[in-house]
């Protein structure tokens, strides 16, 4: 019998929320922002003044995607056939405000379980990551582990 696992606590990983994390300005909103103002005080220390806030489109820090629904590779013959009995791939998800998988890479494990690690990986279904309550697009990192059992 053969068994692929995922390992999606300990190996969970979230980057970034990109552009559409916060609105423009907003505290955590990612970018860099511009102002001018005038200072007050005696040549040294702090100033007021207003200024405009970035762009929104930086990271922003998130909880971890968590996984709703998991579907879990098949472990490929051709690994078999290589006398491979295990091996952990890392997924690079990006995920829709849905949590649809809408793009998965496979990296860092051998080629033989890319294909496989892929097509399981665009069926998962995650609940939605949330920033200010609001349902945001996501990329984030899992681990998958094949293990083949009774070798």
């Amino acid at each position: 019998a053969t068994d692929a696992t995922t390992d999606a606590t300990t190996d969970a990983t979230t980057d970034a929320v990109a552009d559409a994390g916060a609105p423009a300005g907003a505290p955590g909103a990612g970018g860099a922002g511009t102002g001018t103002g005038t200072g007050t005080g005696p040549g040294k220390g702090p100033g007021t003044g207003l200024g405009t806030g970035g762009t929104g489109d930086g990271p922003v820090t998130v909880p971890p995607a968590r996984p709703r629904r998991q579907v879990h590779p098949r472990f490929p013959a051709a690994a078999s056939a290589l006398g491979l009995q295990e091996a952990r791939c890392l997924v690079r998800f990006e995920v829709d405000a849905r949590g649809r998988p809408t793009q998965v890479s496979v990296m860092s494990c051998p080629a033989v379980f890319h294909a496989e690690t892929k097509r399981a990986a665009l069926q998962w279904r995650f609940y939605p990551v949330r920033v200010d309550g609001r349902a945001v697009p996501a990329r984030f990192t899992l681990a998958v582990r094949y293990t083949r059992a009774g070798g």
